[in-house]
């Protein structure tokens, strides 16, 4: 099936259709230099069309393509499709991860409901590595989930799995028109050409005010284990560089409410100043052990404590076994002693190789060869 404009990067598509387990599937290879965010757009467009097929609608996929899979749709009797399942290929799925998005999004009205993302423990599952990025990963999504009850959008996690609504706010052509909007020229500015490494359904989220976000606590994704020192630092100096992106993302973007940009001022201000943070631990501690302004460190250690029990509360909560329990508050003390010195060098690392790190998230998303998509219908 050639390309027939110039709507989609792909040179040729390459369909293949059949039945496999009794679940109707259809499988995509597209020949070019094509990144996931082509792919992700085509499919949304595709189930939308289809949605609509009855309809005067005018819909950019491609005439050939849409009349096959039409075709193939109708044959197995799909009517529409509610629900689109988007996940990274280097994520592995808990087995409870689609039903729990699926009755989340039949409780609320979110068009996007994204899983809560875990470090895989299946190996090296008490490396002090992986402890420290469970803990830390456990802290910062679930405060974006409760904050998210407020605000209607939820900071998305990298690797994440997410479930959409097929419907105008989430694959309609305006949506994936300003998402193509957004894509930096080679003159942009700096803010620009980061924001643009975004996950593809990160960019979603954030290319209209009409798009409501939600995350599920209870559904799980795992993202592959550092085994090594290098891939531990290397992990959260590319954290680090997405959530810089995604905060400057929402801090840019006029239409998203007010409170989410100003969370996102304080998570950038907060991130380019480690040291500082560094500098005001270090001096409370020595004001403790002095006994100096002993109702100053009452206070400051109320603000400081009370964030810290919200997040091993609901950790607890949300663990599965005394074991997992276990390696959360190992993980949490990890994080209390060395998290400052771990961010320094995340800054400061993400700072320097900045082109690096943007380049191999890019590049790691964006395969030089055939890129390969199977989805099934829901």
């Amino acid at each position: 099936m050639p390309r027939e404009d110039d709507e989609y990067e792909f040179d040729t598509l390459w369909c293949r259709r059949g039945i496999y387990k009794g679940l109707p599937y259809i499988l995509m290879v597209k020949e070019g230099q094509t990144s996931k965010i082509e792919a992700l757009s085509l499919v949304r467009n595709l189930l939308y069309s289809y949605n609509l097929r009855k309809e005067l609608y005018h819909n950019t996929v491609p005439s050939a393509f849409f009349a096959w899979y039409k075709g193939w749709a109708e044959l197995h009797d799909f009517a529409y499709f509610d629900f689109l399942v988007n996940i990274s290929s280097n994520t592995i799925l808990d087995e409870r991860c689609i039903s729990e998005l699926y009755r989340q999004s039949l409780k609320s009205s979110s068009c996007a409901v994204s899983s809560r993302v875990k470090v895989n423990t299946s190996t090296h599952q008490w490396s002090l590595g992986n402890l420290f990025n469970n803990a830390h990963r456990m802290d910062d999504q679930v405060r974006h989930s409760h904050q998210s009850q407020v605000t209607h959008k939820v900071t998305p996690t990298p690797n994440a799995c997410q479930m959409l609504k097929v419907c105008e706010e989430t694959c309609g052509p305006q949506v994936l028109k300003n998402i193509k909007d957004r894509r930096p020229s080679p003159m942009s500015n700096i803010v620009k050409q980061m924001c643009s490494t975004l996950e593809e359904d990160d960019m979603m989220m954030y290319a209209s005010s009409e798009v409501t976000t939600q995350q599920s606590v209870h559904a799980i994704t795992y993202t592959r284990p550092s085994t090594t020192l290098p891939e531990f630092l290397a992990e959260r100096q590319n954290l680090a560089f997405s959530y810089c992106a995604i905060n400057l993302a929402i801090i840019r973007d006029t239409q998203i409410h007010w409170f989410e940009r100003l969370s996102s001022g304080a998570e950038l201000l907060a991130w380019c100043l480690p040291i500082l943070s560094l500098a005001i631990i270090v001096n409370f501690l020595r004001a403790a052990a002095l006994a100096q302004n002993i109702p100053v460190l009452f206070v400051l250690s109320a603000i400081v404590v009370l964030p810290w029990m919200y997040a091993v509360t609901s950790a607890m909560r949300l663990a599965r076994s005394w074991e997992a329990r276990l390696r959360h508050l190992l993980g949490f003390l990890i994080m209390a002693v060395a998290g400052p010195f771990i961010a320094i060098y995340a800054v400061a690392s993400a700072v320097f190789n900045l082109h690096h790190v943007g380049q191999r998230k890019c590049k790691s998303r964006r395969p030089s060869a055939t890129t390969k998509i199977m989805y099934s219908g829901v």
